[in-house]
């Protein structure tokens, strides 16, 4: 089925809206004058231009939890910064614990290796001969 944007404008349908591609969306927005970053990926193109169709009047804001669009409109860009920053924190964390890790059992290990060559240096019983001692 051909996406036709007069169609649309008449008798907008969520389930229209849902099969859009990013180019498809985008000549709706451009129809609407809603501004977004063509940048953008599709999933905040729709959450922005569901919020916008909500405020012309377009859309009843019930739409939204009904909505099957992949990130919620009311969600907000800084709320996922944040979260991200969240992550990279958390992220941070894990990797100074695991190289602090790390440096002990590296530490164990030579720990090990110089006890090891302290062991080899030191005569043991069977190998003295009092034969060749005396």
């Amino acid at each position: 089925m051909e996406f036709d944007l007069d169609e649309f404008v008449k008798t907008p349908t969520l389930e229209v809206l849902c099969k859009c591609t990013k180019h498809q969306l985008l000549l709706i927005l451009d129809h609407f004058k809603v501004v977004v970053s063509k940048h953008a990926k599709s999933g905040p193109i729709e959450a922005e231009f569901l919020t916008a169709l909500v405020q012309i009047g377009i859309f009843p804001a019930s739409i939204f939890p009904k909505s099957p669009l992949k990130s919620p409109p009311s969600a907000s860009f800084t709320d996922d910064a944040v979260h991200l920053k969240e992550l990279e924190v958390e992220l941070r964390e894990k990797e100074f614990s695991l190289e602090q890790n790390r440096g002990e059992k590296e530490a164990d290990i030579c720990l090990r290796e110089l006890e090891l060559g302290v062991r080899s240096l030191q005569p043991r019983a069977s190998e003295f001969d009092m034969s060749k001692n005396i």
